[in-house]
């Protein structure tokens, strides 16, 4: 667990003489979570692993200037983590097959994390629920030829 007594954070600002970022107190957060990591190798040749991670952000208070009334609010039950996924999970395998003196590596990974969002309030950022950044799902392989003799090197191919 973290504790931040005065944290600041990036705040979206429109009015009318335009719109602007600005660095605001937001007070005192508490951040919970936890990352988990796991390697295995269970036969000769692949390998596999994983992570997870959590985040939980809590915002105990986050002190706002009104414009209207130009009073300090505490708007704590409003404020949003910036640019915190709650969650992010990843697994992959890689398997490396000896093929006399080259070798073919296969690598897959599937990554995912829940959405951010980019500004703290909805209040100072009307589009802020419209401008998040949506769950994001990722999935990649890699295919390779590995120690091709080319001459008097080596080649690596990679699709």
């Amino acid at each position: 667990m973290t504790q931040y007594s005065d944290l600041q954070v990036q705040q979206f600002a429109a009015g009318s003489g335009g719109a602007r970022s600005i660095i605001a107190n937001a007070g005192k957060v508490q951040l919970k979570g936890f990352e988990a990591e796991l390697t295995a190798v269970p036969v000769q040749g692949l390998t596999l692993d994983g992570s997870v991670g959590f985040t939980d952000t809590h915002y105990k208070r986050f002190l706002f200037l009104d414009p209207t009334t130009d009073t300090l609010v505490d708007v704590a039950d409003q404020a949003r983590p910036v640019y915190t996924p709650r969650w992010t999970v990843h697994v992959g395998g890689e398997y490396l097959a000896e093929l006399g003196d080259m070798a073919m590596r296969l690598r897959v990974d599937y990554s995912h994390r829940t959405q951010i969002y980019f500004n703290a309030l909805d209040i100072t950022a009307p589009f802020n629920e419209a401008t998040k950044s949506p769950p994001d799902d990722n999935l990649k392989a890699r295919l390779s030829p590995e120690g091709i003799h080319l001459g008097s090197g080596r080649l690596e191919l990679g699709v």
